[in-house]
């Protein structure tokens, strides 16, 4: 017959639920394992563990909790610390949408339309102004991404193939020194030389750096041919 052990530092009698277990040395319960007195010395600051400050292995390395060193996210330009598989939470999250991207908005989906009084709600309190400067900001860090999204979803409209990317469009606007193709002066859009809306590919081969006017000029040229 086992004679069940006493907790050193609640004085709890070990049970089948609440075992008590010899840790450094001193019988504890489970409640108290966390709290016990570590006899190692923090890596770090050089002090030994107290039950108050306890030494733990992180990271491969004997600190406290506040001494434990911290992981940068493995994004080169990002600042944060890691939170997991060696990325930030914001990362991560946006590592973990683009896993499954179509599941994700199927749910968001699924959630809008099981709950329209919420969805209304959140809609109410976002600021207009704030969203819209946020959408503006959005489309000016990625904006050749942003142009080939555009493009492709009207090439899908009218049925024509072809898929634009922002890299390629990035190697037609070094190829054409970001200059328009129709007048000469400084582009700042992209132009399909042969349109759209006339049967025109969407391909990298068909489309030019444009400026504002000699594009909506040459659109309207286009919409008035059709």
């Amino acid at each position: 017959m086992t004679i069940p052990q006493t907790c050193a530092h609640c004085g709890q009698v070990g049970s089948r639920r609440a075992q008590v277990r010899l840790t450094d040395g001193d019988p504890a319960c489970t409640t108290c394992v966390p709290t016990v007195p570590r006899s190692k010395t923090c890596n770090v600051c050089g002090d030994v563990g107290t039950r108050h400050r306890p030494v733990f292995l992180a990271n491969g390395v004997d600190a406290h909790k506040e001494c434990r060193p911290i992981r940068a996210c493995a994004i080169p330009s990002c600042p944060n610390a890691s939170h997991a598989l060696g990325l930030c939470s914001h990362h991560y999250n946006k590592d973990y949408y683009l896993r499954d991207p179509d599941w994700h908005r199927s749910r968001a989906r699924a959630w809008a339309n099981t709950n329209p009084d919420k969805r209304a709600a959140i809609q109410a309190r976002r600021d207009p102004e704030k969203a819209r400067e946020s959408s503006r900001r959005w489309y000016w860090s990625h904006r050749l991404a942003a142009i080939a999204s555009q493009s492709n979803a009207k090439a899908l409209r009218l049925g024509i193939s072809g898929l634009l990317t922002a890299q390629g469009i990035a190697a037609r606007i070094e190829y054409f020194g970001d200059c328009c193709w129709v007048c000469g002066g400084e582009g700042g859009t992209i132009d399909h030389v042969i349109p759209l809306g006339v049967g025109g590919p969407n391909l990298h081969a068909n489309i030019r750096p444009a400026c504002q006017s000699c594009n909506s000029r040459r659109s309207w040229l286009g919409r008035r041919a059709a």
